[in-house]
C-alpha cells in the first residue's frame, strides 16, 4: 500500500481502507509488527532506488505540419499517449533500446503493399472477408489492456490456487517483463513514429507505391486506434511475454492460461500454449484494422527477448 499510495495519491483512501480491511485479518502480535515493518521498509527502498527514473516524465511528441507519408498523426484530439515510457530506465533491461526491432517496412517495399492490403481488407469495418471468430477475437483483444491482464493474473493465482509466496513470485516475474517490454516498445514506437493504418489507408496515393490504393471512406473494425505510434505493437511487445512467464513458472510448455473478458458479450479467451496466445493477439489486431502484420511481428520479437533476458538473469531460483 505504501507503494501504490506513492504512485497514486488520488487513491490513497481507497488503498488505506483496503489496507486496514486486510490487516484486519492478520492476529497482532510480533510477526503481524515485523511483517509491517519490513513491508514498508522494502516498499521506501524501491521507492527510493526509482526515483528520477523518468516515470510520467514530460515529453512532447509534435506531429509533422505539413504530413509526411509514413510518420504518425494522432488519431484522437488528446495529448499523444505514453510519450515518456521509452525514456524511462528499466528495471532489468540495460537499455530501453536493448531490443529495438530493425524499423518498419520501407513504404516503396513490396512487404508494405502485403500489409497495407491485408489490413485493408480484413481490418476493414466493412469487411467481408473477415469472420465471425476473428470479429469476436480483435473486439477482444480490443478490450481495455491494463485491466484485461491484470485480470487473467489474479485468476491464474486463483486457478493455481497459489500460496502467498508463490502468487507474489508469480506477479513479480509478470510485472518486471511486461515493464520492461513495453519500456523498450514505446521506445521504438516513438524512435521510428510509423503511422496508423487509419492514416495511409485512407491517403494511400501519398506513399509513393502505385500497389496500395487509397480508399477515402476507410474505417477500421475496432472504432477507437490507441493514440500512439503503430510500430511496434504494444499488444504483441508484452501478451506474448504471459505466456513465456507462464511456461517458466509452470516448468511445462502447457500454460492453461484463461484470459477473462471484461463483458460486452465476449467470451474469455483460453490458451494452451505460448504460441496460441502470441498468434491470437498479433492476429486480432490486424482484424481490428489497427495494426500491420510487421508490427506484430517485431513487437512479439521485443516480447521474447525481454522475457528470455529478464527471467534468466534476474527472476530465477536455483530450482528453474
Amino acid at each position: 500500500s505504501t507503494i501504490l499510495e506513492h504512485y497514486l495519491p488520488a487513491q490513497a483512501a481507497m488503498v488505506g481502507a483496503a489496507r486496514t480491511a486486510s490487516l484486519l485479518t492478520i492476529p497482532d502480535g510480533a510477526a503481524k509488527t515485523n511483517g509491517l515493518a519490513a513491508g514498508d521498509a522494502v516498499a521506501e527502498l524501491l521507492i527510493a532506488q526509482r526515483a528520477h527514473d523518468g516515470f510520467r516524465a514530460s515529453d512532447i511528441y509534435t506531429p509533422p505540419s505539413p504530413p509526411i507519408p509514413g510518420v504518425w498523426l494522432p488519431t484522437a484530439l488528446t495529448p499523444p499517449i505514453g510519450t515518456y515510457l521509452g525514456h524511462m530506465r528499466p528495471f532489468a533491461l540495460k537499455s530501453a533500446d536493448q531490443f529495438r526491432p530493425h524499423r518498419p517496412p520501407d513504404l516503396d517495399s513490396k512487404r508494405w503493399a502485403k500489409d497495407y492490403k491485408e489490413v485493408k481488407e480484413i481490418g476493414s469495418s466493412a469487411s467481408t472477408s473477415r469472420t465471425a471468430a476473428q470479429t469476436e477475437a480483435a473486439r477482444f483483444w480490443g478490450q481495455a489492456p491494463v485491466q484485461q491482464a491484470r485480470g487473467s493474473f489474479r485468476k491464474f493465482v486463483l486457478d493455481h490456487a497459489l500460496d502467498i509466496a508463490d502468487a507474489a513470485r508469480f506477479i513479480a516475474m509478470m510485472s518486471v517483463t511486461y515493464a520492461d517490454a513495453l519500456i523498450a516498445c514505446f521506445d521504438a514506437k516513438y524512435e521510428y513514429a510509423f503511422w496508423r493504418p487509419l492514416t495511409p489507408i485512407r491517403a494511400g496515393d501519398t506513399d509513393g507505391n502505385d500497389a496500395t490504393v487509397a480508399d477515402a471512406a476507410w474505417s477500421p473494425l475496432l472504432p477507437v486506434t490507441p493514440n500512439h505510434p503503430e510500430y511496434p505493437s504494444a499488444h504483441s511487445c508484452i501478451t506474448p511475454a504471459a505466456g513465456l512467464v507462464i511456461a517458466r513458472f509452470l516448468h511445462t510448455k502447457k500454460i492453461d492460461f484463461t484470459i477473462p473478458s471484461l463483458g460486452g458479450g465476449i467470451g474469455d479467451r483460453r490458451f494452451d500454449t505460448p504460441s496460441e496466445l502470441e498468434y491470437d493477439v498479433a492476429s486480432a489486431r490486424i482484424w481490428g484494422g489497427i495494426h500491420f502484420r510487421s508490427a506484430d511481428e517485431d513487437g512479439a520479437q521485443v516480447a521474447k527477448r525481454t522475457a528470455h533476458y529478464v527471467l534468466p538473469h534476474y527472476l530465477h531460483r536455483s530450482s528453474d
